[in-house]
């Protein structure tokens, strides 16, 4: 593996503002998790027919999962976006091209931390709203993932 720069890459406000977004989200989902779990039923709907009705329930507690794994992800890609020079990238990385290159993957990664916790968010949401979210819903909240990652690699290429 080739020796690249270490570079410390400073926020800048557009980075700051996603992760308050991220951040503030996050935090908006437990109040909200928390505010809203004594009020769930013992049991709520798991699984539906295709008919829409329940065939399988699981215990209120589930609510928690996804905002705990979600609580987890979030400092973990903040802490990886300090190790820029550690990542893949689909460019060789030079002096004249790192901070570009480095700056782009932080930002990506920034932005799927707030895509994951919009995500992890609707999922709770729906997981505690049954039949508040359609099938469109849960279709395109995986696929945009893959919108800032397109666009990262399009903008790798192009910043060689």
């Amino acid at each position: 593996m080739e020796a690249r720069p270490k570079i410390k890459i400073e926020k800048r406000p557009q980075d700051l503002f996603i992760e308050f977004l991220t951040w503030t989200l996050l935090i908006s989902l437990w109040i909200y998790v928390l505010y809203i779990y004594n009020k769930l039923p013992d049991r709520i709907p798991n699984h539906y027919d295709s008919d829409g009705n329940v065939i399988d329930y699981m215990s209120k507690n589930f609510v928690f999962f996804m905002p705990a794994l979600i609580t987890f992800l979030v400092p973990l890609l903040a802490i990886i976006t300090n190790y820029p020079s550690s990542f893949n990238f689909p460019v060789k990385i030079t002096p004249d091209n790192a901070i570009k290159q480095y700056t782009l993957a932080i930002r990506m990664i920034r932005v799927l931390n707030l895509m994951l916790v919009i995500i992890f968010g609707t999922i709770t949401y729906a997981i505690i709203t049954p039949g508040s979210i359609n099938l469109w819903a849960v279709i395109v909240a995986p696929v945009t993932v893959f919108i800032p990652l397109v666009y990262y690699i399009r903008e790798s290429f192009k910043n060689k």
